[in-house]
């Protein structure tokens, strides 16, 4: 069940969203592709995406359409920006529809760190939010500066941020003026996070780099996690999932889980193992014990969404029933707020439980594409 707001991103990320081909606005618009007519998606900076006919707008925190359904797709806001396509251009709009940057580009990614990438004919270069051109259209594919949200994470700034960047088949690191400071020669590689280390693929292999360009973590696993929270980060070996210490480059919890989550907003992370999640600590100890069908990180709320018995509640950190395990499907919170399914339809809930949205949207038709491998419903 983790990821039921982004899918797979954080255990899953070196599969799925490095690399070339897809392109940043691929990356950025991954929960988009399956929502019912008349459905909505998680808020954000006080907006939440909605489908209207085969439309995309925006509503308020009150239900209202504030941005009328009329593009083709939209991302969530982040900085006050979402991305949009209309055809098959891309712009951003503010979070009252205003158009910040008119739908021009071939492909884009989200703004981080003030710059956004932006494709032209075959190559990608950097805007900033008044379309003024900072990083000249000169790389072969490239992925945002700065952290992507995660499970209502507020966004940790990045001192000195780099942005990967492919140059022919190999992946380096460039600054905001666009200087190469790590050269070419990773076969994948993704972003720089607030703890100042990016994932990168070696021949066949990942590991973990710092700015100078040096393995912090050594490229000896089969996958690592998209970043590093609490001086930790996700490897796999075979199929089995632990953590690493970015500090040391040693494993600190053997690799015996059969998926795993971030550390998110604390000291635990959601694990699963024989079909049972829970959550451990950042030395491995089992904290909640491994009793529930799926388990999401705590957002910052300090609550994690949790199923049971084919129902959805949440826990605290203590391990004990915050809100009830009653709901018939519920997602993590996000900006405050979390979606949460009755009958049939879809509404949202702030963290007391309190419903903000009455249930009136329709149902995802295929909710196992919003879920992660810690669900049971996700194949």
């Amino acid at each position: 069940m983790y990821g039921m707001r982004r899918g797979l991103a954080s255990v899953l990320v070196v599969l799925t969203l490095i690399g070339g081909g897809g392109g940043a606005a691929a990356q950025n618009i991954v929960r988009l592709s399956t929502p019912e007519p008349g459905s909505v998606l998680d808020f954000s900076e006080g907006r939440a995406t909605i489908q209207i006919g085969d439309k995309y707008g925006f509503i308020d925190r009150t239900g209202a359409v504030v941005v009328p359904a009329v593009y083709d797709e939209a991302s969530e806001f982040l900085g006050g920006l979402a991305l949009v396509r209309q055809g098959r251009m891309w712009g951003y709009i503010g979070t009252n529809g205003d158009v910040v940057i008119p739908v021009m580009y071939e492909n884009a990614g989200l703004f981080g760190e003030g710059l956004a990438p932006v494709q032209q004919g075959d190559l990608w270069g950097f805007v900033d939010t008044s379309n003024r051109v900072v990083i000249p259209f000169m790389f072969d594919d490239v992925i945002g500066f700065g952290e992507y949200p995660d499970f209502g994470v507020a966004l940790r700034p990045v001192a000195d941020p780099l942005a990967p960047v492919l140059v022919g088949d190999k992946w380096g690191f460039i600054d905001r003026t666009g200087a190469m400071v790590i050269p070419p020669q990773f076969e994948n590689a993704y972003r720089f996070g607030a703890e100042g280390v990016a994932p990168v693929q070696v021949g066949e292999k990942y590991g973990v780099t710092d700015r100078s360009g040096t393995l912090v973590v050594p490229a000896i696993f089969d996958e690592v996690g998209n970043a590093a929270y609490g001086g930790r980060v996700i490897v796999v070996v075979g199929r089995k999932y632990g953590f690493a210490d970015i500090r040391t480059g040693m494993v600190v919890v053997a690799p015996e889980y059969d998926s795993a989550g971030n550390f998110l907003n604390g000291d635990l992370a959601p694990v699963r193992k024989d079909g049972k999640s829970g959550f451990i600590d950042k030395n491995g100890a089992v904290v909640i014990p491994l009793q529930y069908e799926g388990t999401d990180p705590f957002s910052a709320e300090g609550l994690s969404l949790v199923a049971q018995g084919g129902k959805y509640g949440f826990l605290d950190r203590t391990g004990a029933v915050a809100l009830p395990i009653e709901y018939d499907d519920a997602f993590g919170f996000s900006d405050g707020l979390a979606r949460v399914q009755v009958g049939d339809k879809i509404g949202f809930i702030d963290a007391k439980g309190t419903v903000v949205i009455a249930p009136t949207f329709a149902v995802d038709p295929n909710p196992s594409c919003f879920r992660s491998i810690y669900s049971p419903l996700c194949k």
